[in-house]
Order: structure tokens, then sequence, then C-alpha cells
């Protein structure tokens, strides 16, 4: 991910959405609890309701795994925030390694349910 991707969604979280862990008035949090935050947001998309989330920012997407998501979880799961307040599509957007957009997937899949695609 871009650093400046990162430290975007950082202040975003740190600003609007709170952070479980103290951080000063600059958003920084002591080096002690490094790890922890890593850690934390390493698995923040963990889970079968952030699966899409999930899905779209893997290193390379398959549009195989995100139809069976879309699937099971509906074209509203596009738009669920996670704990830092990313969407799926927003994953998608800035992921670097594929280049496809949620409007191809979207279409794909309301043309698959029309019986239009197999």
């Amino acid at each position: 991910m871009d650093i400046d991707v990162i430290h975007i969604v950082w202040s975003y979280h740190i600003k609007l959405r709170g952070f479980p862990f103290h951080v000063d008035k600059y958003g920084f949090y002591d080096d002690s609890q490094t790890e922890d935050v890593h850690n934390w947001i390493k698995n923040i998309n963990n889970g079968d309701k952030y699966s899409l989330h999930r899905a779209c920012s893997s290193f390379q997407p398959l549009k195989n795994v995100l139809m069976q998501i879309i699937r099971e979880q509906g074209l509203a799961a596009f738009s669920i925030k996670n704990d830092m307040g990313i969407t799926p599509s927003q994953y998608l957007k800035e992921n670097p390694y594929t280049d496809m957009k949620e409007m191809d997937i979207v279409r794909e899949y309301l043309m698959t349910m029309m019986g239009e695609l197999e």
C-alpha cells in the first residue's frame, strides 16, 4: 500500500473513528505498542463479516472469489465499513495489484442474475 494512502487512512481513523490504543495529540502511539497496533491492522478484516474487504485488499484478488462473496452477501457488501471505516470498494480501488473495477464486477453480477451470463 502506498505510504500516502496509509497516512490518510491512519489520520482518518485516529480523528473520526477512534482507536483502541492510546495516542498523543498528534495521533502517534507509544513505540511499545507497535506490535499490537500492527497486529490489529493486519487482523481487522478477519471473519465472515469482512470477507469482501479481505478479498478486495488481497494480493491479486480473484474475480470468482469476489463474485462468490457478493452472491452470498449482496451488492450492499461493497459499502460496508470495517472498524477503520474502509469499504471493500476503497480497498479494491487502491489495490496496486489489480486493475479490476468495482463497476465491472457489479455489471457482471447483475448480468448473471438476469440470466445474460452463466
